[in-house]
């Protein structure tokens, strides 16, 4: 009897529990469905919002609608800002390009293809280089319509992004034709520009490319300083002998570092280069004795007092591994007297030097 009434116990107690938990999870169900009620609620309030906002006679309203549209990643307004491609106000007109590029409206593209002609400078520029993006295709004349075309003041820039439409071979001879345009912005965007295509069709070029390292325009030169791996594919190796003599300082070390790392022996050019004008020649010759770890050690020692900080600099470098006993004097000199970093090149070309025993007591 007492089994039977302690079974039965046991019994009503989980059922209760059961029970209890079955009412929380109830519970818990109404309350998600009452909050995702209350989203949608709001969401659809939002949404007309929106929708009036667009309809403002604010042109800032109705760009700033885009922007939220944007925002909420409501592709149910794309209808209405594909409308507003023809709103009259350019800064409208601008923001719903840039807001069917960010939803990949890509069957917007014929529309948004028509405002690469817009009267306002600002649009047409956005439409080329975002029409691009949902797969606008120009062509050869439309291309060269831009390019002849003064009245605009970004013609130039509309027509690069357009030539990176067109097929490849026909891109980058327009894209090639920038490199010696006036406007450092575009030389720079045509060096970009060429790297996205086959080395094969930019190769015809890459002298013109390399003699851009010694361009006026600091962004150029680093343009063409990051291309250097790919300049040893576009550039053949007598051309580099003939840059190496005649180009600018710039071009003529980056020629040497190229046929350095093809196999070249360039030595002799570097020794000479010890004693050369250009600050450039002088510290790229350091480096390459650097890297082959010997050189003229009166020459070397001798820039560690050049006049140009970087050549003065890479000579100092250089000592870590050069470990020219000559150069002992300068270096307690630097160690007692230079700035921090140089203290501390000198101290580590010193205990090199102290461990070969090369360093007086």
């Amino acid at each position: 009897m007492k089994r039977i009434l302690f079974t039965t116990l046991i019994v009503l107690i989980v059922t209760q529990a059961f029970s209890d938990e079955a009412k929380q999870i109830e519970q818990l169900r109404q309350a998600v469905a009452k909050d995702i009620k209350a989203r949608a609620v709001k969401i659809d309030q939002e949404f007309h919002d929106l929708q009036n906002d667009l309809d403002n006679a604010d042109p800032d309203v109705r760009a700033r609608a885009i922007s939220s549209i944007v925002h909420s990643q409501d592709r149910r307004l794309i209808p209405v800002i594909r409308t507003l491609l023809s709103d009259p106000n350019a800064n409208t007109r601008r923001e719903a390009i840039l807001a069917l590029c960010r939803f990949h409206a890509k069957d917007a593209v014929d529309e948004v293809g028509k405002l690469i002609s817009d009267p306002d400078p600002d649009v047409r520029h956005t439409a080329a280089e975002y029409g691009r993006q949902l797969g606008y295709k120009s062509t050869t004349e439309e291309v060269k319509r831009f390019l002849k075309d003064e009245d605009f003041p970004n013609s130039q820039s509309i027509a690069m992004h357009l030539a990176q439409t067109l097929p490849p071979k026909e891109a980058v001879l327009i894209l090639a034709a920038f490199l010696d345009h006036k406007s450092h912005h575009l030389r720079k965007r045509a060096i970009w520009a060429l790297r996205q295509y086959d080395t094969t069709l930019v190769k015809p070029y890459g002298v013109s490319i390399l003699r851009l390292a010694g361009d006026p325009d600091s962004w150029v030169r680093s343009a063409v300083r990051q291309d250097e791996e790919r300049l040893q594919s576009l550039v053949t190796t007598k051309e580099l002998w003939q840059l190496s003599k005649h180009g600018s300082p710039e071009t003529r070390a980056m020629a040497f570092r190229i046929l350095d790392k093809k196999g070249e022996d360039i030595l002799r050019e570097m020794a000479a280069n010890l004693q050369a004008a250009a600050p450039v020649l002088r510290e790229a010759a350091i480096k390459t004795f650097t890297s082959k770890g010997q050189g003229p050690e009166k020459e070397i020692v001798a820039l560690l007092d050049d006049p140009d900080r970087r050549v003065k600099s890479a000579a100092l470098y250089a000592m870590r591994s050069l470990h020219f006993e000559s150069a002992v004097p300068k270096l307690q000199q630097i160690f007692a007297t230079g700035d921090r970093s140089r203290r501390m090149y000198a101290a580590e070309a010193l205990l090199g030097m102290d461990e070969e025993g090369t360093v007086p007591g």
